[in-house]
């Protein structure tokens, strides 16, 4: 059963010039119950826009086209009041630098509990009860309540955010750049709690990162977007040690591995301006497998890992 379905999702932001940047092209993304999906790319090429759109999130110089479901409830369909409806309850975010998704005046507790009684799940003294529960379910103790956020370090606040994305018991997970600014060994620690959760409670996990370690840690699916689209997704394990997309190969081959006697490699030239048009496949003047065809856009193809690209749909050689 699928609990988030994007079709054709395109966003496009403002610029005060008069221009608009085309940052998400045409995405269609379907996740099912209790999956776990890393969203992998470099900056700036559409990865967070793509989940703040799915929870209705984006600012108000951005213009959407496309729908996102979440548990089969439109998002998009009625503005914000439909996306209110949903968002913490069906969907929830765990944001990138938990010190600046936290209220700084208000105590750890409240900012927890305030969701379930915010969408009428629970009273007062019951929200009050559950915030306990989540705080130990992360690993931190019921105590935590009564702090403030600048109180606790960058990994119990990132813990602690995580327990507020819980509070409603949605049905998907976003975790934007969830581990940004921690220490290696807090890294893993919190990877592998959102991992442990997620397929604790039966939640679906959408993570969003640079950091090909971390989606090989916690994900099962792994889908790669470029200047916009998605141009690999398939099983976690095929697409980090057997990609197809050109690009995903340069990705990883750009990625310092230890204990690997190899030389790093840049990937040449600059992603596209996403505030001009773009036309055929986006990488291709970056691509030393582009040929006549790469002048029109590829579209995903495969069955169980698709790859949007017309070298590997021709079977032409690497």
């Amino acid at each position: 059963m699928s609990v988030l379905e994007l079709r054709g999702l395109h966003v496009w932001f403002d610029a005060p010039d008069g221009s608009a940047a085309h940052a998400v092209r045409g995405v269609d993304l379907t996740v099912k119950a209790g999956e776990r999906v890393g969203v992998l790319g470099e900056s700036g090429c559409g990865k967070t826009t793509l989940v703040l759109a799915a929870m209705g999130l984006l600012p108000s110089f951005a213009a959407v086209a496309g729908s996102v479901f979440l548990d089969g409830l439109d998002v998009l369909g009625g503005g914000e009041e439909s996306a209110r409806r949903v968002r913490w309850t069906h969907a929830a975010m765990v944001f990138q630098g938990a010190m600046s998704a936290m209220n700084p005046v208000h105590r750890v507790g409240r900012q927890i509990g305030d969701p379930m009684v915010f969408h009428g799940l629970k009273s007062q003294a019951e929200a009050k009860r559950r915030t306990a529960e989540l705080l130990e379910l992360v690993g931190l103790p019921a105590s935590v309540a009564r702090r403030y956020p600048h109180e606790l370090s960058g990994g119990m606040r990132q813990r602690a955010v995580i327990a507020m994305a819980l509070a409603c018991e949605p049905a998907v997970l976003f975790a934007d750049e969830p581990t940004t600014a921690l220490d290696v060994v807090v890294q893993a620690q919190i990877g592998d709690l959102l991992a442990e959760l997620t397929e604790r409670l039966g939640l679906a996990l959408v993570m969003v990162t640079h950091d090909i370690g971390m989606i090989a840690e916690t994900s099962l699916r792994a889908v790669v977007m470029y200047a916009g689209v998605v141009v690999e997704d398939g099983p976690t394990r095929d697409v980090l040690t057997a990609p197809r997309h050109p690009y995903t190969n340069l990705l990883l081959e750009a990625t310092p591995v230890v204990n690997r006697d190899r030389p790093l490699v840049s990937i040449p030239g600059t992603p596209p301006r996403l505030d001009e048009p773009v036309s055929g496949c986006a990488f291709a003047p970056r691509c030393p497998r582009a040929f006549e065809a790469c002048a029109e856009r590829p579209r995903l193809q495969g069955a169980g890992h698709v790859v949007a690209c017309h070298a590997v749909a021709q079977g032409r050689p690497a």
